[in-house]
């Protein structure tokens, strides 16, 4: 399953001297469990496969304004 980040923003956001920008993210949207950074190592070692899973499932909201 592949990865899929998402973000929706309103820039330009005026008010009275200041302009900021309105926005709402989502990472790895639909949570799935992918295996990263595999490492497989010989039967010598016992087969041994090292690896991580990526982040959860994340939302998330960032206000910026700029003076």
């Amino acid at each position: 399953m592949n990865r899929v980040n998402l973000r929706l923003a309103l820039r330009e956001i005026e008010s009275p001297g200041r302009a900021g920008e309105l926005s709402l993210w989502v990472k790895n949207r639909f949570d799935g469990a992918v295996a990263e950074g595999l490492d497989r190592f010989r039967p010598s070692f016992g087969g041994m496969v090292l690896g991580y899973c990526e982040d959860p499932q994340t939302f998330g909201a960032t206000l910026r304004y700029r003076f």
